[in-house]
């Protein structure tokens, strides 16, 4: 993708981060910090706490979102599919596949991965989060809770909303292999 900067290699894959990326990182780190507990981290004080928090909630979001798109080129390469990149952009991201696998089975594994990562780490944070609120209550609130919060609670939808049966979501590749 053009006015892509290249920042890693995973897997053999080049991560790169689209210039539309620059515009929503800012957004969702001021999203984070003027919403209250439990999506953002208003009431922490001193402010730039509430900044750093919000920056790293932001970054460690699109690092999910990055696991999302590994756990679709994983699958795509197990079955022979060279992934040319994944690109971070403004709506997510994408796993540029020089082709689509032919098999409708192994579209559907290759679609269903991705979501399947993001509610697995979803409900991961989740469950986390209620074990460290169980045995210590008083950490609810707190920068560590609305952290693990966030980022589990927004995993779960992603992986959800990805499930809808129309195109480009994953749904509606699970669409096609299903009726294929």
């Amino acid at each position: 993708m053009k006015a892509s900067i290249k920042v890693a290699t995973i897997l053999g894959i080049p991560i790169k981060i689209h210039i539309s990326f620059l515009l929503i990182l800012p957004l969702f780190v001021f999203v984070f910090s003027i919403n209250p507990y439990p999506l953002g981290f208003s009431e922490i004080t001193p402010n730039i706490l509430n900044y750093v928090l919000s920056f790293l909630t932001a970054i460690f979001l699109f690092i999910c979102v990055l696991l999302h798109e590994l756990a679709h080129s994983y699958v795509a390469m197990k079955y022979g599919v060279k992934i040319s990149d994944i690109t971070l952009l403004l709506i997510g991201g994408v796993s540029s596949m020089e082709e689509v696998p032919r098999e409708p089975s192994q579209e559907a594994a290759m679609a269903f991965a991705g979501p399947l990562v993001s509610i697995i780490i979803g409900f991961t944070l989740l469950l986390l989060n209620w074990i460290l609120v169980t045995l210590i209550p008083s950490i609810e609130g707190g920068a560590l809770y609305t952290f693990l919060f966030i980022l589990g609670f927004i995993n779960v939808i992603l992986g959800i909303f990805n499930l809808i049966p129309a195109f480009p979501m994953d749904g509606g590749r699970l669409l096609r292999a299903w009726y294929a």
